[in-house]
């Protein structure tokens, strides 16, 4: 999964609300047996194992 990482824009950019913060990558990973991520810039990759 590719989301934007929340606050990673600047405070004038429109978009700096999208992403997920640190509460909803918690959800997004608990419960997972393996998780891997990678930062790109604004964007995080979350590779999931169930």
């Amino acid at each position: 999964m590719v989301t934007e990482i929340a606050d990673r824009r600047k405070n004038t950019d429109p978009l700096q609300n999208l992403g997920i913060g640190p509460a909803e990558a918690e959800i997004l990973t608990a419960g997972r047996s393996a998780v891997r991520t990678h930062d790109l810039d604004v964007l995080r990759c979350y590779a999931l194992r169930p």
